[in-house]
């Protein structure tokens, strides 16, 4: 048999194996189709130079490893942005439409809410935002994955948000009162 012909077996035996599982993995079937995509290229390059034994273990050896690139690749770009994301957030969610509020009044705001954060919550506020600690690293010092780590990073974020809102919004009250 032809390599071509062999390569067209294997293909056809395997890609919705290696999809499915990429898809299961990743959640999107976007993903998981250039990911299956990528493996059977890998195969398409290695296939002359290699002898491959057992091509579903390989193939699957190769989609995990996509796989395990692609949620590395994920977390490196999040991990970019989410630092400018926060600021950004509280930012806009601490805007002083009011000229008579002092930077003092502010800082003061910053403070109440900070101290509103249990001591885990200011251990990863720090490690994250304020030292900027590689994700990778918080996420081993707390012995969680990745993932659990973003999940707690957006709910902080999420009630940081919360906080600073609900002080404007008090603060609007109060002007409006006076």
């Amino acid at each position: 048999m032809k390599d071509n012909e062999k390569l067209n077996e294997i293909t056809e035996k395997y890609y919705l194996t290696i999809y499915k599982y990429c898809l299961r993995r990743t959640n999107n079937e976007h993903d998981a189709l250039d990911i299956t995509q990528n493996v059977f290229m890998i195969l398409l390059e290695k296939y002359d130079n290699e002898e491959i034994l057992d091509v579903k273990r390989w193939l699957m050896a190769v989609a995990k490893k996509r796989v395990e690139r692609y949620f590395r690749d994920m977390y490196k770009t999040r991990s970019m942005f989410i630092d400018d994301e926060l600021e950004e957030d509280i930012q806009s969610a601490s805007y002083n439409p009011f000229e008579e509020f002092s930077e003092e009044e502010f800082e003061k705001m910053i403070v109440d809410i900070n101290s509103s954060l249990d001591e885990q919550e200011q251990k990863l506020y720090e490690a994250a935002f304020v030292k900027k600690v590689d994700y990778s690293e918080i996420a081993s010092q707390l012995n969680i994955s990745a993932t659990a780590l973003r999940q707690r990073i957006s709910r902080l974020k999420k009630k940081i948000k919360e906080m600073i809102q609900m002080m404007l919004n008090c603060i609007c009250l109060l002007l409006i009162l006076k």
